[in-house]
């Protein structure tokens, strides 16, 4: 019952997102956010659900940056939704979550978050639209799988923050998927 009330609050959750993107409502939130934090915070969402499945959920943090002037609620809900995602597409194996800096040149660096699986991966038909609103793909196990907004919400929650959305998917041997995103002040 609790699982089942978990996944119709969710939906009405990405019902309710995707309706404050579309008339323009949604606005973004700054505040100081402990990176730690929000990948635990997914983590703690989705270990019983792993653990069913006999999956592992790993978290990946770099020591540096750890607070950041962000959006903390839409950095959380992006993450969730690209978990959400890999757990359902995920019978075996492991699905790791993190972040990273990466040295883009000499004074630059560039923060890079990432959720990745090895699930079934994202046929090439599928990945042409996979982020458009009610794409549930070819993958979708069953009917009840969800409404296909996840990824369409997660892509507009990145743009609003300044940053961009992208992946690396194997049929049969996983998925990756990276974003960034540039407004945001270290802490």
């Amino acid at each position: 019952m609790e699982k089942n009330s978990f996944h119709l609050l969710n939906i009405l959750n990405k019902i309710i997102d995707i309706s404050k993107i579309e008339s323009g409502s949604e606005t973004v939130e700054y505040s100081n956010v402990d990176l730690n934090e929000v990948v635990k915070r997914v983590y703690n969402s989705y270990i019983d659900e792993a653990n069913e499945k006999g999956v592992a959920l790993i978290i990946n943090a770099s020591e540096k940056p750890q607070y950041i002037n962000t959006d903390g609620e839409k950095l959380f809900k992006i993450f969730i939704h690209l978990t959400e995602n890999s757990i359902k597409y995920t019978n075996n194996g492991s699905i790791e979550l993190g972040y990273k800096l990466e040295s883009m040149s000499p004074n630059e660096t560039q923060l890079i978050f990432y959720v990745k699986d090895s699930g079934i991966g994202i046929d090439d038909e599928t990945q042409k639209y996979i982020f458009q609103s009610f794409n549930k793909g070819s993958f979708s196990y069953d009917e009840s799988s969800g409404l296909g907004l996840g990824l369409s919400i997660t892509k507009h929650y990145i743009a609003m923050l300044g940053g961009e959305i992208w992946f690396e998917s194997n049929v049969n041997c996983g998925t990756i998927f990276y974003f960034t995103i540039s407004k945001y002040k270290e802490q």
